[in-house]
C-alpha cells in the first residue's frame, strides 16, 4: 500500500505523541484538526497547542539543502510546531514564525539551528 499524505501525516503525529509521551506529557488527540492544532499536551498544568508537521524529501534551495514546512493560515495558532524530519525533531515555538511557512537548512552553521532540533525543553 502506497503512503499517502493522510498516512504520512499520521504517521508524524504519532512519532510525536511517542516522543511526548516518553517525556512524561499527557497526550491529547484533536478528533477534528481543521484549525490547525493536531495535539494538546499537558504536563505539570501547563498545556500547549501542537501542530505536527512530517517531511517527506529534502529539497533544494539554490545548492543548499533545506526542509520546507507550510504552515497554515488558520486563527487559531498553535503554540508549538513540531516538524519530523529525518534528523529528529524542529521544535518550533510559533512566535519564532512570520511567515505561513518554515524553512531548516540541515546543514547550516547557523546559531538558531541548535536551538530547534531535537530541543524538548522548549516545552517547559
Amino acid at each position: 500500500m502506497t503512503n499517502t499524505l493522510l498516512r504520512i501525516g499520521i504517521i508524524g503525529e504519532l512519532e510525536v505523541q511517542q516522543q511526548l509521551l516518553n517525556r512524561n506529557f499527557n497526550v491529547f488527540n484533536n478528533i477534528c484538526d481543521d484549525d490547525g492544532i493536531d495535539l494538546v499536551c499537558e504536563k505539570n498544568n501547563k498545556f500547549f497547542k501542537i501542530q505536527v508537521k512530517k517531511a517527506t524529501k529534502i529539497s533544494y534551495y539554490k545548492t543548499t539543502p533545506r526542509y520546507s514546512f507550510g504552515l497554515g493560515n488558520t486563527k487559531n495558532r498553535p503554540d508549538f510546531f513540531i516538524c519530523v524530519v529525518n534528523e529528529g525533531f524542529l521544535i518550533i515555538p510559533s512566535s519564532w514564525c512570520t511567515s505561513q511557512s518554515f524553512n531548516w537548512y540541515p546543514f547550516s552553521k547557523k546559531d538558531n539551528q541548535k536551538f530547534i532540533l531535537n530541543n524538548w525543553n522548549l516545552l517547559k
